[in-house]
């Protein structure tokens, strides 16, 4: 989890960045062409459930791991919402 939950951070991030344009496309120079072509799918899908709110309870899960009886369920329920 220490791994996995900054590393979505920084996706979610990304998308939303590249939705809004409020960055070049230089900012995924350091990812994976494969995972360019995902990011920038995701960032002009207009249903997409990727948005603040979901990078919010994304935040909000992270800071429920350390304490949370089952460590994965917080991140887990924050998906769940956000697809709901």
């Amino acid at each position: 989890m220490r791994i996995f939950l900054p590393m979505l951070l920084e996706r979610v991030r990304t998308i939303m960045l590249l939705r809004h344009k409020a960055v070049s496309t230089d900012v995924l120079a350091h990812y994976t062409p494969g995972e360019r072509e995902l990011m920038t799918a995701c960032a002009s899908e207009p249903k997409s459930s990727i948005n603040s709110a979901f990078l919010l309870r994304l935040l909000e899960a992270g800071d429920r791991i350390s304490t949370a009886h089952i460590p994965t369920l917080p991140l887990e329920l924050a998906v769940l919402e956000s697809l709901t």
